[in-house]
C-alpha cells in the first residue's frame, strides 16, 4: 500500500506543481501545498489504528509468514540432492 501511494505521488505531485506554477509563476506555492499534504499524511497515519483481527483468528499466524521461519518459507529442509538427477 505504501509504495502505491508513493508511487501515485510520484505521478500527481509534479502535475500538481505544473499547475501552481503555470497560474502563479512562482514555485513557493507549489511547496507550500506540498508541505500541506504532507501534514495531512501525517495527520492521517498517527490518527490510524491497528486493524482488529476477526473472531477466532487471535494467534494465528500463516506458515512463512512474518512468524514464520525461512525454512518454512523456501522449503530448504525438504531439499533434495542435486546429484541424483542423473545429469
Amino acid at each position: 500500500m505504501l509504495f502505491t501511494a508513493w508511487g501515485v505521488a510520484g505521478i500527481i505531485g509534479p502535475r500538481i506543481a505544473r499547475v501552481l506554477y503555470d497560474k502563479y509563476k512562482k514555485y513557493q506555492i507549489a511547496f507550500y501545498t506540498a508541505a500541506v499534504r504532507a501534514a495531512v499524511a501525517l495527520l492521517c497515519e498517527l490518527v490510524a489504528r491497528r486493524p482488529v483481527a476477526p473472531e477466532g483468528w487471535a494467534g494465528r499466524r500463516r506458515k512463512g509468514g512474518p512468524g514464520g521461519s525461512l525454512a518454512s518459507r523456501s522449503r530448504c529442509s525438504e531439499a533434495q540432492d542435486v546429484s541424483s538427477y542423473g545429469a
